[in-house]
């Protein structure tokens, strides 16, 4: 007599064979993805609220920000991109930490280097 496997989980489900913590059982189907677990600067505005002039691309000065976290080994390296949104202009900065003091202080520097008001 041969019983196949959905029906001993079946009866295991419906507590008739079987006691003890179930959770531990075979799964079948998809599995949960993972939390996410990277961080996030709250720093400026959101791309959503932009005026206008700005997501047309009309005038040289609107700078956007953007972090890019290693998700290999035990680095917490974060690579912090500058562009000019017209000109496509890029400024990347390697940062040893993902620390959003850091951050500021990148882009208070890079404000001063690019004698931007």
């Amino acid at each position: 007599m041969r019983i196949g496997f959905k029906s001993i989980y079946r009866w295991i489900y419906s507590k008739i064979v079987g006691k003890g913590d179930v959770t531990k059982l075979r799964r079948k189907g998809n599995f949960l993805k993972p939390k996410e677990i990277r961080g996030k600067f709250k720093i400026g505005k959101s791309i959503n609220y932009r005026p206008k002039e700005v997501r047309k691309r009309n005038s040289i000065g609107h700078w956007e920000l953007d972090t890019v976290v290693s998700s290999r080994g035990k680095s917490k390296a974060c690579l912090a991109t500058f562009v000019e949104r017209k000109s496509k202009f890029l400024i990347a900065k390697v940062m040893e930490t993902e620390n959003h003091k850091l951050l500021i202080n990148i882009v208070l520097v890079l404000l001063v280097m690019c004698q931007v008001n």
